[in-house]
């Protein structure tokens, strides 16, 4: 098994640990389809998915009996499982981050109805709305990044923006990303998935307790 995987998994616990108790703080005060309830909700039901996906893999990619049953030979195992491994990485980060979207365009129609054309405007007018209205704009930097993120897993990993731009550095806790047009990104580790998971759950948590959602 990958340490870097094994790291995601104990990481995905911790978070599931940290935010469970807050979603059943909410969920005992408002309904289940509350924005306030899903906006970490269904981040969290995805985290769970993580877990799962890892506790599947360890009965299988990760265990020799199960390739001893289906027939594949020890020299292959490690190339199809570093191959699920990666799948697996982008998966969840996509995956993740959709669901955010989704409660963040929910949240524009709940605080800004007229706003980002009624919540149905690019992913980064969005974001910026949702962070300018709360003043969380200590967040702006996170959504930057998971944004080219997602934008160069769709082009296989290359960082390949709409607009001219040869290069893009982001700052993230305290560490520059650097993105440069036509080449791989390749500080995408599943640690670095877990360090933006968790803060993601930050900046939502600290929504749900403000003020204009409180009322």
């Amino acid at each position: 098994m990958n340490d870097s995987v094994l790291v995601l998994y104990e990481r995905s616990v911790a978070i599931k640990d940290k935010i469970k108790p807050i979603l059943y703080l909410q969920e005992s005060k408002f309904t289940g389809g509350d924005i306030r309830v899903s906006l970490i909700g269904k981040p969290l039901n995805s985290i769970v998915l993580q877990i799962l996906f890892f506790k599947s893999n360890e009965a299988t990619f990760y265990n020799h009996s199960w390739w001893d049953q289906i027939s594949i030979p020890e020299i292959a195992r490690k190339g199809f499982t570093e191959r699920v491994d990666g799948f697996y990485k982008y998966y969840i980060f996509i995956q993740f981050v959709s669901i955010v979207e989704s409660e963040f365009r929910l949240l524009v129609r709940e605080v800004a109805p007229s706003a980002c054309n009624n919540g149905k405007a690019p992913f980064v007018s969005i974001y910026q709305k949702v962070l300018s209205e709360f003043k969380l704009n200590k967040y702006m930097d996170l959504f930057d990044f998971i944004r080219l993120i997602r934008n160069a897993v769709h082009n296989n990993g290359v960082y390949l923006p709409e607009k001219n731009v040869s290069e893009k550095i982001i700052n993230f806790k305290n560490k520059e990303y650097k993105f440069i047009y036509g080449e791989e990104i390749d500080f995408f580790y599943p640690e670095l998935l877990a360090d933006i998971q968790d803060e993601i759950f930050d900046c939502l948590c600290e929504i749900i307790s403000h003020d204009k959602l409180i009322a």
